[in-house]
């Protein structure tokens, strides 16, 4: 029996509404943010830094006056952490606090208890577009062509990295203790992975700040990646609609995943297997270790933007004009076909 829709989030037509206030100062009426357990995060729609084909979008300046309210749905109802003044374009949990950046050029780091506004991150100068917090530090990727670490307890720049010529859109770590036998990971402290849309991955010395490699072979903007830490390994996604596998340590090519028709939007790694999301409207599953495709998930209106495992379920969203919702397919069934 073929894979099947078996819940759905987020009913389009059970939502409230709710107004949010673009950069253009301009109203838009969008539904309200869906609900997983636990979390549901809002943005305007049609406000991502970055198109579906890895585009820039030429946003006008954010008015000052309005601030946008990161929305955290936890029982009994939702805590509202005001602070940013433009949208939020990503979050991260660790803990008891929640990382947040946003078009504002901040990142500010939240109590989830209280929504006290702990710490707030100044120095990139575009719209941060990706953070995530890792053996103490904090590391993000900006429109500004750069990439930083920073101190989780004290907010400040500890290393920046620069090289790419155009935006940074995702990043990933591997800690010194993750890649043993790497002599170039424990003298630099760990290794940042970096996408960007100038078609590059790059590889850096954490400690040092110095590029280490550069992943060229893509023709299109680096959309997403992750690592693979035991087997040194970083999978990327392009809108060049291929996915790449590197040894991040010598800068090789080891393989390239060629089946969709679109941008690969967005990419997870769990028990060897690759999945994929595309803007050719599927999610598709690879064998990490010789890039032979799996299975294919035809069932979407638009462009997958996001997956995630939970629980031994895929789910991924749903955005189109006629559904928007969850649909969740359980791997096991998916994975014996």
């Amino acid at each position: 029996m073929g894979a099947q829709k078996i819940r759905e989030y987020a009913d389009p037509e059970a939502v409230e509404e709710e107004t949010w206030k673009e950069p253009s100062g301009l109203k838009t009426i969008a539904p309200a943010p869906s609900l997983l357990p636990g979390l549901g995060l809002g943005r305007p729609r049609g406000l991502a830094p970055f198109t579906p084909l890895g585009e820039p979008v030429d946003l006008a300046p954010a008015p000052s006056s309005p601030h946008i309210w990161l929305v955290l749905f936890r029982p009994p109802g939702p805590a509202l952490l005001p602070g940013h003044e433009s949208y939020v374009t990503f979050c991260h949990l660790e803990d008891e606090a929640a990382f947040t950046c946003s078009a504002d050029c901040t990142i500010r780091k939240w109590d989830v208890r209280t929504g006290q506004c702990l710490q707030v991150f100044r120095g990139h100068t575009s719209i941060v577009n990706r953070i995530l917090v890792a053996d103490n530090q904090l590391f993000s990727g900006s429109y500004d062509r750069t990439a930083r670490a920073w101190s989780v307890d004290k907010g400040q720049v500890s290393q920046e990295f620069r090289g790419h010529r155009n935006c940074v859109l995702t990043l990933a770590y591997s800690a010194p203790w993750d890649l043993p036998g790497a002599p170039c990971a424990e003298e630099a402290g760990g290794l940042l992975v970096t996408g960007s849309t100038d078609g590059t991955a790059r590889v850096w010395q954490v400690a040092g700040g110095g590029c280490w490699q550069t992943l060229r072979g893509h023709t299109g903007a680096v959309l997403c990646l992750v690592l693979d830490t035991p087997s040194h390994t970083a999978f990327t996604g392009s809108t060049d609609a291929t996915i790449r596998a590197w040894d991040i340590l010598s800068g090789e090519q080891l393989r390239v995943f060629r089946e969709h028709q679109g941008p690969v939007i967005c990419l997870e790694l769990v028990n060897r297997h690759v999945y994929s999301g595309s803007a050719d409207r599927t999610v598709k599953c690879w064998l990490a270790d010789t890039g032979e495709r799996v299975r294919t998930f035809a069932a979407h209106g638009h462009s997958v933007s996001a997956l995630k495992y939970h629980a031994g379920t895929w789910c991924f969203p749903v955005r189109s004009r006629s559904e928007e919702g969850w649909f969740l397919i359980p791997t096991r069934e998916a994975l014996n076909q």
